[in-house]
C-alpha cells in the first residue's frame, strides 16, 4: 500500500496519467498499467480510495477500460466495474421505506454508519431498514445485487448488536421494566485528560474521566499496589471495566455516546481512579467533546453486550469491495452450472483415478497406514468438495454423511468422523496435489481446536499448520502463531521505517496534547456569547444590546446596582423578563425571543457554548487523526512480521470472529480455499468476511438441519 500511495501523491504523475490515459495516447502496455494501478487505487481501504472512485466512475473511462484491446487490461476493467457495483450506496426501497435519514447514524451508504450507535439512534422508535429475501430474486437488482446483499449482512448483524444495547439502555432510562445495572454504574466522573498509552506502549487515542470517589468495588483494597493487584490477578477484580468493553456515557443524565473501554490498571487503580474510553469515529468524539465542556453530571454505565463478536466482522463487511464467488453465491438459478476450480495435473490425475472408483482404498494417494474407504455418496462429497467452487457437505450430527453411517475403519479419532473427516482428507488432497493456502474457519474455539487436531491426525504435518487468536489446548498449542519462528529479522531499513513512524507519533501526542490544553482551558463566558451572536446568530443581538442612556444617568437595577453590558443577556439565559428594559422598543420588537420557555433558553445557550467550542474541538481530533493514522501504520509494520509467517503456512486456522480481527494480516496472505467447518451454526455476515477477496474456492461442512442460514448454498 505504501508503494501504491507513493507512485499517486504527491499526483503530479497520477493527473498527467489519467489525462494521457483518457485522450487514447497510452500504448498499450501503458494501458495496461494505469489499468492495474486504478484498480489497486479503488481497493484501498477506507477514505484513501475515494478519489480514485472518483476517478474510475468517470463514464469515459470506464467506458475505455472496458473496450481496451489488451485483453488483460480489459478483464482489469472488468473487475473494476465489479468493484464499483459492489461498494456502490444502493438506494433501491419500495415506496417511502428505504436507507437513511431515521437518525443522525443512518446513512444510504452503510459504510458511512459508526459501528458504534450514537444516542440519537438508541433513542429512535422508527423502524431499521432491512431488505427482504425477496428483493434478492428479483431480475431487476442483479445490477446491485451483490451492493444490495452486503448492504443487508451489514445491517442485519449490527441490528443483533443493537437489540440488547437498547434494552439495556431503556431499562437505565426507566422507560422500559426490566433487571437495571447489570453492569458496573460510575457517578461523578469529570474531565481529566487526552490519554494515548505510556510512552514506549502508545496506543490509539482516547478521553480519560476522573471518578470523585474510588470504585466500590475497591473499597476493601487500601493501597494502590493492592487496588492493582485486586484488578490483574483476582477472578473478580478482572471483571471490573474488562478492557474493550462496552459503555453508556451520560451527560446531564442523557445518553451521550457509546465508547469502549481502555483498562490502565496503573489508573484505575488511584485513589481516584482514572477511566480512558475510546469513542467510533470522529463524529463521536467531537459530539461528545462539545457536551462534555459544559456537562454538570458525567455518568458512566458499563454494558454486557459483547462488542468483541460483532465489531471485527461489521468492520470487515464495510471494507469489503469485491465478493468472490458471487456467481454461485448470489447469482444461481436452476440449471446453473457449478464453477470448476482449476487444478494441476497431478491433482487432474488423482481426481480421474478417484472418479472411477470412489470406493477404493485412499491411503494409497495420502500416504495413511491406515485404510480409509468411502462409500458412493461419501466418494461424490469428495469429488464436488475437490473440483468445485463452491461444495456443502451436509449431514446430520455423528458419524453420518448424507444418510450412510460411515465405516468404523475410518475412525481416526473418538468424535465425530463423518463430515468433519470428509472436511479433514480435502484439506489433505489440497495440501498435497496442489500449492493452494487453505483458511480454515469454525464458529467456535472447541470446533476449531478438534478440527485442527484431526488434520494433524491425518498426517498434515506440524509446520504446515498456523492458528491465530490467543485460546488454544494442549494439541493445537505449538500451532499457535505466537510460537513460531520468525520467517527473518528486521534490516536496519525496516527499524529505520519504525523509529520514524514512533517520531511522527510522537510528535502528534505533543500536538495532541496542546490542542487538548487549549480546549480544557478555554473559559466560556458572557463576552464570548455575546461575541459569537453578534458574527453567527445576529437575530439575538438586537434582543441582548443594552439601550444606551439618552441623559447620561447610570441605568440601574435593583438594589441600586448598576448595571452592566451583559444585564439583558444574564437575565435571559436565566429564565427571567427584561427587567427595567422590559417596556423599551428594542425588547418590545424581540418579544419572539423573550417569550422562549427557561427550557428552551438553556438549549439554545449550550448550542452556543458548543459553537465557540467547535474550533478547539476540531483541533483536538484533527491532531487525533493524525495521530491514530502513525499508530495504525505501526501497527501494520509490526504485522509484517506475522504476515511473513503465515505466508509459510499452507493451512491456517482461526474462528470466524478471528478471520475478522486478523482480516488483513490473512488477506495479505491470500488464501485460495476456504474451508468452514459447523456452518451450519454460522451468520452469512462471518462466512463472506473471511472469504478473501482472491478466494477460488468454498468449502461448506455442517448439519443441514441446524439453522437454514445458508439457503443460497449450493447442496
Amino acid at each position: 500500500m505504501k508503494i501504491i500511495l507513493a507512485i499517486v501523491d504527491p499526483p503530479i504523475f497520477w493527473s498527467l496519467f489519467v489525462e494521457a490515459f483518457r485522450a487514447g495516447h497510452l500504448q498499450e502496455n501503458a494501458q495496461l498499467c494505469f489499468a492495474w494501478l486504478l484498480l489497486q487505487l479503488i481497493l484501498l481501504p477506507g477514505e484513501s480510495a475515494d478519489p480514485y472512485r472518483k476517478v474510475a466512475e468517470d463514464h469515459s473511462t470506464i467506458n475505455l477500460l472496458l473496450n481496451l484491446s489488451h485483453p488483460d487490461a480489459k478483464a482489469i476493467g472488468q473487475k473494476i466495474e465489479k468493484v464499483l457495483s459492489t461498494s456502490a450506496a444502493v438506494a433501491q426501497f419500495d415506496g417511502s421505506f428505504g436507507p437513511g435519514g431515521r437518525h443522525d447514524n443512518d446513512f444510504v451508504d452503510f459504510r458511512e454508519i459508526a459501528i458504534l450507535p450514537t444516542a440519537d439512534e438508541i433513542g429512535s422508535t422508527e423502524r431499521p431498514f432491512f431488505r427482504p429475501s425477496s428483493a434478492f430474486d428479483e431480475p431487476e437488482t442483479e445490477n446491485i445485487r451483490t451492493a444490495m446483499f452486503l448492504d443487508n449482512q451489514f445491517r442485519l448483524l449490527r441490528e443483533d448488536m443493537l437489540h440488547e444495547m437498547r434494552e439495556e439502555v431503556q431499562v437505565l432510562s426507566g422507560s422500559k421494566r426490566g433487571r437495571n445495572n447489570r453492569g458496573i454504574v460510575i457517578d461523578g466522573l469529570t474531565l481529566f485528560n487526552i490519554y494515548c498509552g505510556p510512552e514506549g506502549k502508545r496506543c490509539k487515542w482516547g478521553l480519560a474521566l476522573q471518578c470523585e470517589d474510588g470504585l466500590p468495588h475497591l473499597e476493601g483494597q487500601k493501597s494502590v499496589a493492592k487496588r492493582k493487584a485486586y484488578l490483574m490477578d483476582n477472578s473478580q477484580g478482572k471483571k471490573i471495566l474488562r478492557h474493550q468493553s462496552l459503555a453508556c456515557l451520560l451527560f446531564d443524565d442523557q445518553v451521550l455516546a457509546f465508547p469502549t473501554i481502555i483498562r490502565d490498571e496503573d489508573l484505575l487503580a488511584q485513589e481516584h481512579p482514572i477511566i480512558v474510553l475510546q469513542f467510533d469515529g470522529e463524529r463521536s468524539a467531537t459530539k461528545t467533546l462539545l457536551k462534555l465542556k459544559i456537562a454538570k453530571k458525567i455518568k458512566l454505565v458499563q454494558i454486557d453486550t459483547a462488542l468483541f463478536s460483532y465489531e471485527p466482522v461489521l468492520a470487515a463487511l464495510q471494507q469489503i469491495k469485491d465478493l468472490p464467488l458471487s456467481r454461485e453465491l448470489l447469482f444461481w438459478t436452476d440449471g446453473s452450472v457449478v464453477g470448476s476450480v482449476p487444478q494441476l495435473a497431478k491433482m487432474e490425475s488423482i481426481i480421474r483415478r478417484i472418479q472411477r472408483d470412489p470406493c477404493q482404498d485412499l491411503r494409497r494417494f495420502l500416504g495413511s497406514s491406515r485404510s480409509i474407504i468411502l462409500d458412493t455418496a461419501q466418494g461424490d462429497s469428495l469429488i464436488s468438495g475437490l473440483t468445485q467452487t463452491v461444495s456443502l457437505i451436509q449431514g446430520p450430527p455423528g458419524n453420518v454423511i448424507s444418510g450412510i453411517i460411515l465405516p468404523c475403519i475410518l475412525t481416526f479419532s473418538t468424535e465425530g468422523t463423518g463430515k468433519s473427516f470428509i472436511g479433514a482428507l480435502l484439506a489433505k488432497f489440497l495440501h498435497d496435489y496442489s500449492e493452494q493456502t487453505i483458511l480454515v474457519v469454525c464458529y467456535t474455539n472447541h470446533a476449531l481446536d478438534q478440527f485442527l487436531k484431526d488434520l494433524l491426525d491425518i498426517g498434515i504435518p506440524l509446520e504446515s499448520l498456523v492458528r491465530l487468536g490467543a485460546k488454544s489446548n494442549a494439541q493445537t498449542e505449538p500451532m499457535m502463531l505466537r510460537n513460531q519462528d520468525r520467517v527473518a529479522t528486521r534490516s536496519k531499513a525496516d527499524w529505520k521505517v519504525i523509529d520514524n513512524c514512533k517520531a511522527a507519533a510522537e510528535i502528534h501526542v505533543k500536538s495532541l496534547e496542546l490542542a487538548f490544553e487549549e480546549y480544557k482551558m478555554t473559559a466560556i463566558h458572557n463576552a464570548e456569547i455575546m461575541g459569537y451572536i453578534e458574527f453567527d446568530d445576529y437575530g439575538f443581538l438586537q434582543a441582548f444590546t443594552l439601550p444606551t442612556s439618552t441623559d447620561g444617568m447610570t441605568q440601574v437595577g435593583k438594589r441600586g446596582r448598576a448595571v452592566d453590558e451583559y444585564y439583558l443577556l444574564n437575565r435571559w439565559s436565566h429564565g427571567n423578563d427584561a427587567g427595567i428594559f422590559k417596556q423599551h422598543p428594542d425588547v418590545l420588537a424581540s418579544s419572539k425571543i423573550w417569550q422562549m420557555s427557561s427550557a428552551s433558553r438553556q438549549a439554545q445557550v449550550t448550542t452556543w457554548k458548543a459553537n465557540i467550542l467547535k474550533y478547539q474541538v476540531t483541533e483536538v481530533c484533527r491532531s487525533a487523526k493524525e495521530y491514530d493514522r502513525c499508530q495504525i501504520e505501526l501497527q501494520r509494520t509490526f504485522q509484517e512480521g506475522n504476515i511473513d509467517i503465515l505466508r509459510n503456512k499452507r493451512v491456517i486456522g482461526c474462528t470466524t470472529t478471528g478471520a475478522a480481527k486478523y482480516k488483513e494480516s490473512i488477506q495479505a496472505v491470500s488464501p485460495d480455499v476456504l474451508l468452514v467447518e459447523e456452518a451450519g451454526e454460522i451468520l452469512e455476515s462471518h462466512v463472506i468476511t473471511a472469504l478473501g477477496a482472491d478466494a477460488k474456492q468454498m468449502i461448506l461442512i455442517g448439519d443441514h438441519k441446524y439453522v437454514p442460514l445458508y439457503y443460497w448454498l449450493l447442496t
